[in-house]
């Protein structure tokens, strides 16, 4: 098995950037919204799509997804926003997102409707996945399902991150994973698209000494190696084949 790390070691990331290193939440999701709003200009000019839906959920993930289309829409691109648990449901940081980004010029909409050209970025279910899918979310995902040209933030929503459990509904194009590839990830490799791993700022002893990651995989190489991808570009791209990852 490749390196990768556990809902639970991504869970204890972000304990160390918000307790012990003071870094607030809403800035890692800034830098989040950033890299994948970054990554799905690139893809939607690539595929000529015609327009821009952001699925996002309640938490910090829905939180990223919305600051994502806040900088395409002030980038001058028509986006719009669907929240299927309804607005009122948003927490605190996300729900502060989302007013800057109506704000910025993106749309709420009260429905989901795909066509053709449509390019989804789904930041509807996070890393904290477990179990089974709701009815009402297998319906969205079987909307979901009828354009190819998905753009998941982290996590494929409904992947679980620790086993890589997948409901199959529907495989994203691109998965934007945040700071490290969860092992969910690598074991459903055949599901997730083209991968691009972005920066939000995690240190990277955080992984060496707190995780106790030796990562030298030939496949992956060091974590000198990834760090110094993301001075460059603050992403790095992923190719999957077979079970080897690559950058």
């Amino acid at each position: 098995m490749l390196p990768g790390i556990t809902t639970e070691q991504m869970v204890e990331v972000d304990r160390i950037m918000m307790e012990d290193l003071g870094i607030p939440v809403e800035l890692m999701m800034e830098h989040a919204g950033l890299n994948l709003a970054k990554i799905a200009l690139q893809y939607f000019r690539d595929h000529s799509c015609t327009e821009i839906i952001v699925l996002a959920g309640s938490g910090n993930n829905g939180g990223g997804g919305i600051t994502a289309a806040r900088k395409l829409a002030a980038w001058g691109l028509e986006v719009s926003i669907y929240l299927p648990k309804g607005r009122d449901r948003l927490r605190e940081v996300p729900s502060r997102q989302l007013s800057r980004a109506l704000a910025s010029g993106a749309i709420l909409s009260d429905s989901f409707h795909i066509t053709e050209g449509t390019m989804v970025v789904d930041a509807y279910i996070g890393y904290g996945f477990h179990g089974d899918l709701d009815q009402f979310s297998q319906d969205l995902f079987t909307t979901l399902a009828k354009t190819s040209h998905i753009i998941s933030l982290d996590t494929p929503s409904g992947l679980d991150t620790t086993t890589g459990n997948f409901h199959e509904i529907f495989s994203p194009a691109v998965t934007t994973t945040i700071a490290f590839p969860k092992t969910g990830l690598l074991q459903s490799f055949s599901l997730v698209g083209k991968v691009y791993l972005i920066d939000i700022g995690v240190p990277k002893w955080v992984f060496s000494r707190s995780l106790a990651l030796g990562l030298t995989s030939p496949q992956l190489g060091s974590l000198d190696k990834l760090y110094t991808e993301f001075q460059q570009r603050s992403f790095v791209t992923i190719i999957l084949d077979g079970e080897n990852w690559s950058y």
